[in-house]
């Protein structure tokens, strides 16, 4: 899943209402969310299938649909090389992808020559049967799940443009599920060393621009780890890059798992204070 990043007249986000296109969307019915988060969970291949069959973000040269203009190489120049210092930096060997969409800009990365062990996850089976014949190798490798489900265990999670798509109560089941698991495994600590999670930010809280309203799964919003609801205290932004959109920046939040708990906490699980909705 990658959101279309693109230019709009528009400084007003009506969470939502917006498209990943930031255009009004149309195809809400307003029927509303599933009655359970498993129906929910359950319906998030389906959602995500029909955007890339519809062609939603965009699509490529061979009509196929696409993760969206925020995945294409021009637009992602800066956060692949902010990626690939990190890896360096950090002496990452694994990394988990979650919904990893269809590789737009991730196969330009190195990964061989970087000495990394790549897991991409997603929710829409098609994507991943492509990437899967296009890029599968020793060391790269793609499987159907969603991030609400745990994830396999690596040196670094990835999660670029994926939340802000998520209604609250399924960014809720993916914090405490892979961030923050002790809450729910008993005590297990998170299988990660590093995760960075990129969203778009707003640059000023404003009416006019909203972070963390709560959507049907497969919309938009602004969105940001660090801001109620979910108020992830060891959340800390370590990297911009602009969208080109009124009020809006790509913003990268880094939580680091080598560190001690914040003071304020007991645990590291209880770095996260957001409430389940």
């Amino acid at each position: 899943m990658r959101r279309k990043a693109r230019r709009t007249k528009s400084r007003h986000f009506r969470a939502g209402h917006l498209s990943a296109h930031g255009q009004e969307n149309g195809t809400d019915s307003g029927a509303g969310e599933p009655a359970t988060i498993t129906e929910e969970i359950s319906g998030l291949g389906g959602k995500f299938g029909t955007i890339y069959e519809t062609g939603h973000w965009g699509k490529n040269a061979e009509g196929e649909g696409t993760s969206g203009g925020g995945s294409l190489p021009e637009q992602t120049v800066g956060y692949r090389a902010f990626l690939i210092q990190f890896i360096k930096d950090h002496q990452i060997t694994s990394v988990v992808d979650a919904a990893c969409g269809d590789w737009l800009f991730s196969r330009l990365i190195p990964w061989a020559d970087l000495h990394v062990d790549y897991t991409g996850i997603d929710v829409v089976k098609d994507v991943v049967r492509k990437n899967q014949q296009r890029y599968g190798s020793d060391s790269i490798r793609f499987h159907v799940g969603s991030l609400t489900e745990p994830l396999p265990s690596a040196d670094l999670l990835i999660a670029k443009d994926v939340l802000q798509h998520l209604s609250n109560r399924l960014v809720h089941k993916f914090i405490r599920t892979n961030l923050f698991p002790e809450r729910v495994r008993g005590g297990q600590a998170p299988g990660y060393k590093y995760a960075l999670i990129t969203d778009d930010h707003c640059t000023s809280h404003t009416s006019e621009c909203h972070e963390n309203a709560d959507i049907e799964n497969g919309h938009w919003r602004p969105f940001s780890l660090q801001s109620e609801p979910f108020t992830v205290k060891s959340a800390r932004t370590v990297f911009l890059f602009d969208v080109y959109v009124p009020d809006l920046v790509k913003a990268t939040d880094l939580v680091d798992f080598t560190q001690p708990p914040a003071k304020d906490s007991g645990s590291r699980g209880e770095t996260y204070v957001g409430v389940m909705q």
